[in-house]
């Protein structure tokens, strides 16, 4: 992977729009990424970063809602766009994070949602969405974030993290990057799978000692302890094979006792079928008894039956008129129907004449509120006939006011930018004239030292002239004043004086920049304040900026109530309009409603005048036809001839009654007469038996019975518990037996997965021994630098021997080879601690690289440590990461240290602007 070109729009500290094509700076070799402190130099590849993966490149800059500028236009859009090539394929991504932004229309903000989209540039669909993109990157390059952080991009403050760490948190470092969780889980899994076979074998033997517990012995005692050893030996030989006996002896006593059992059975059967016939012959003489008395009974109530009858009949010839004088009133009934519907006709037609005189009265009340409401509307239509074109004048008017607020806006935000670049303009004069300050006095200061050094060296020559002998400087022989070193002054070097006029030199030229600067912001606060003056001037009066930006802002006000008052009178006018148009289309219907309730009420008086005369020739009708009639209604007409009916049937019911009484009478005393002749046959073949003597043969058999069963019982409830114990203690006994197989080779396992086998080797775990060789690994391809910048002073090495009382196996120790002895990496002095560091994670960028197979990184970038480093080691440390530039990659420094500056020749200059707007230069 190669970033070609890279753009960021308010970006961090980037408040602008910044574009770096990094195909300038060449396809190899070293750049640097210089500038002050907190100009924004990491900020580059944090962009790099969150392109690629939605996630800045340190540990400390998570913060998503940091990624857009704090210098942000209220307008502007948040956003990194970079082009990169990977694999001989060029590719376009651009991400932005989630920001708050000014809505495009309306007033107020919203929320920009992250977004993110990945483009091919040699062809392919656009890939969208913020995971899509991320997972699409991943594969492109082979790596993800993490692998990227430790291959490609040493973030600052983690070059030593790898190196003083202990084992264990060099495991967890490992396991991240190497992806030895798996070997983890294994070891958690094995723990797990040992601790869950203890719990089964504890829980088996619990089921064993509880079954023991619960076998039923024959004696007074329980002779089967669940003490005994859980050892399936001991169980066979102490538990099952008792047990088998003792289920053996019970099973041929049940054998004997069920005969004993079927004997008293028999016996019982057959006492039993003698009481039941002894109590049915008793039952058979008592009710031969009753059945006699009933006899004797039914012959008294015959005679009463057969007088009862004979009364009855004489009252036939009665009932024969009676049913001759219904017949006659019922043939009148019809003539009370034809009376019934004119009664109903007449309640029908007053009925609708009540309810037709009331509509005539509703539909008068209509037509009359109907007139009144057209008139009314159209009185207040007529007022609203030029709403339309009153609302059309104000439109016109709110849109004139808008743009002029939109542009008063405009000008108003100039100001206060000028506010921003005049403040700029006074710190940078501030700046001047510290700096000229500071020049005067460093150039005071070298022309001291000058002057001090002249003397002095003239005083060292004048030492040397003799009397006759010609002075080196003005070729006389003789010397009357020769030139003495002052005593009071302190010896002054040529190099003193030389670095004193650098230091001058470097202060005059430092000023000389502040002061190009400060005319530069002068001009163009100068050039930004006239134009922003002239804008204004196109709205309000006056004569300098402040009067203006004053003017400006009570004219924004007055634009401001203009538009307020101007959306209250459109939004009265578009409801006038809305009233309009509804009456427009309210009257006609009203005025044809209107018409139809007129035709209706002249409807309703015809209607009313045939209702009247049809009411009175019903009541003339009803009064002719009621003075033909016997009875006033129908009803009493109908309750005459029931009653007629009535007194027929009861006199009929009486013959009826009596008659059906003296048959059943007659019927019963035959049935019983066959009864008691049948029932004194059975008794007098009947045996006689004496009851009571068979009921205490009964007692006695049922004593011997209940006996014989509760000992069954006992029997059979200890048989039918052991049985069953039986057979789970055999079952039992091979669980356990395997269980303890298992646990012989699941605690060895255990105990060298995790670590815990102690041996003369010490302790290491499964994991911490994958990573070891892993380790191994990356520490040799460390020394190949380590070694080259401490001139084969050191190496690092992996502690071979295993730690017995803690985990251990990724410790790190320095060889020596100056004295050759082996010492702790803390040992290392701080510029020694960075070359070590240096090494480790090159050297862990190279281990990680090759794992990744078809990973190709055509770049790599490194952010500080090179602060704290004499120069012999920061040259060291410069000639290792020469090396990664050779062929065909480009590596990329962060720092500020002059040396590294005066080393690389490539840069990109990092600064701040006066509105504190971070600016990338590329300088090759």
């Amino acid at each position: 992977m190669r970033p070609l070109k890279m753009t960021m729009s308010t970006f961090m500290s980037y408040g602008g729009v910044q574009e770096i094509d990094f195909t300038k700076l060449g396809y190899n070799g070293l750049y640097l990424i210089t500038g002050e402190t907190g100009a924004g130099k990491t900020t580059i590849f944090d962009a790099i970063m969150f392109a690629l993966y939605g996630k800045a490149s340190g540990d400390l800059r998570t913060d998503g809602s940091l990624f857009r500028s704090k210098y942000a236009d209220i307008y502007a859009e948040t956003y990194v766009e970079l082009y990169f090539e990977c694999n001989g394929r060029k590719y376009r991504v651009k991400r932005n994070p989630e920001y708050t932004r000014v809505k495009k229309s309306g007033e107020g903000t919203t929320t920009q949602n992250s977004d993110a989209e990945l483009e091919s540039l040699d062809g392919g669909p656009l890939i969208r969405n913020v995971t899509e993109v991320t997972n699409a990157i991943e594969k492109i390059i082979g790596l993800t974030k993490a692998q990227f952080s430790q291959i490609a991009m040493i973030a600052q403050g983690q070059f030593r993290e790898l190196l003083t760490v202990d084992t264990n948190k060099r495991r967890d470092i490992f396991r991240h990057i190497f992806e030895t969780g798996n070997f983890d889980k294994l070891q958690t899994r094995i723990k797990d799978d040992n601790s869950a076979l203890n719990t089964e074998i504890n829980g088996l033997c619990g089921y064993i000692r509880q079954d023991i517990e619960g076998i039923q012995s024959s004696g007074d005692e329980n002779e089967f302890s669940p003490d005994i050893a859980m050892d399936p030996d001991f169980i066979d030989e102490k538990v099952i094979n008792p047990l088998n006996s003792l289920v053996s002896n019970d099973l041929e006593t049940e054998k004997s006792m069920d005969e004993v059992q079927k004997k008293l059975a028999e016996k019982k059967s057959e006492i039993t079928k003698n009481i039941e016939k002894a109590k049915s012959l008793e039952n058979t003489i008592a009710e031969k008894n009753k059945k006699d008395t009933l006899y004797a009974a039914g012959k008294k109530a015959l005679e009463e039956a057969t007088n009862e009858l004979t009364e009855a009949k004489m009252s036939e010839g009665k009932i024969e008129e009676l049913k001759k004088n219904a017949a006659v009133e019922s043939e009148k009934i019809k003539e009370y129907d034809a009376l019934d519907i004119m009664l109903s006709e007449k309640d029908d037609t007053a009925k609708k004449q009540a309810e037709k005189s009331e509509q005539q009265t509703r539909l008068k009340t209509k037509c009359d509120e109907g007139e009144k409401r057209i008139k009314l509307l159209k009185e207040e239509l007529e007022g609203l006939k030029d709403v339309d074109l009153q609302l059309q004048t104000a439109r016109t008017k709110l849109a004139e006011l808008d743009k002029d607020l939109k542009d008063t806006q405009e000008v108003e935000q100039r100001f206060a930018i000028l506010v921003h670049k005049r403040e700029n303009l006074e710190k940078l004069l501030r700046d001047v004239d510290a700096k000229n300050k500071k020049k005067d006095e460093l150039t005071a200061k070298a022309d001291k030292l000058s002057e001090d050094f002249l003397l002095m060296q003239a005083g060292l020559m004048a030492a040397d002239l003799v009397e006759g002998q010609k002075c080196p400087v003005c070729g006389s022989e003789h010397h009357p004043y020769k030139a003495e070193i002052p005593s009071d002054k302190k010896k002054v070097t040529r190099e003193e004086v030389d670095n004193a006029r650098k230091v001058a030199t470097d202060a005059a030229n430092a000023c000389t920049d502040a002061v190009s600067k400060l005319g530069a912001a002068k001009s163009d606060k100068e050039s930004y304040e006239e134009e922003t003056v002239t804008q204004a001037k196109k709205y309000v009066k006056g004569d300098t900026a402040a009067v203006l930006e004053k003017e400006l802002k009570a004219h924004k006000t007055t634009l401001q109530r203009n538009v307020d008052s101007t959306n209250e009178n459109i939004h009265t006018l578009e409801g006038k309009l809305e009233r309009k148009n509804k009456l427009q289309l309210e009257i006609p219907q009203l005025e044809t409603q209107k018409e139809e309730n007129a035709n209706s009420f002249n409807q309703c008086v015809i209607d009313l005048s045939a209702l009247n005369e049809r009411l009175q020739q019903i009541s003339a009708q009803i009064t002719s036809a009621r003075e033909k009639l016997q009875f006033a209604t129908k009803t009493e007409a109908v309750n005459h001839v029931e009653k007629i009916e009535s007194e027929a049937k009861e006199l009929q019911l009486k013959i009826d009654v009596a008659s059906e009484k003296k048959n059943k009478l007659n019927s019963d005393c035959d049935k019983l007469l066959g009864e008691i002749g049948q029932l004194k046959q059975v008794i007098d073949s009947s045996e006689k038996m004496d009851l009571e003597k068979l009921q205490q043969e009964l007692g006695t058999v049922n004593s011997e019975i209940d006996s014989a069963n509760k000992d069954s019982k006992i029997i059979r409830s200890r048989l039918d518990s052991n049985q069953k114990l039986l057979e789970r203690l055999r079952k039992r006994k091979g669980e356990l037996a395997t269980l303890l197989k298992k646990k012989e080779w699941m605690s060895g396992l255990f105990d060298t997965v995790t670590g815990k086998k102690t041996d003369d080797n010490g302790r290491i775990m499964l994991e911490t021994y994958v990573q070891q060789a892993y380790f191994m690994l990356i520490v040799k391809k460390a020394n190949i630098r380590f070694e080259k910048m401490t001139e084969g002073h050191f190496s690092l090495s992996v502690v071979k021997e295993i730690a017995k009382d803690r985990q251990s196996g990724l410790d790190l120790e320095v060889i020596d080879h100056y004295n050759d002895s082996r010492r702790t990496v803390k040992s290392l002095s701080g510029g020694e601690q960075f070359e070590a560091s240096l090494s480790l994670a090159l050297g862990l960028s190279d281990m990680v690289q090759e794992m990744s197979a078809g990973v190709k990184l055509d770049c790599m970038f490194v952010d500080e440590g090179f602060g704290s480093l004499d120069d012999d080691t920061l040259n060291r440390a410069l000639i290792a990461l020469r090396d990664l530039g050779n062929g065909n990659r480009l590596v990329g420094i962060i720092s500020h240290v002059n040396e590294i500056q005066k080393e690389i020749d490539k840069k990109i200059y990092v600064r701040k602007d006066a509105r504190g707007f971070s600016k990338a230069e590329i300088l090759v």
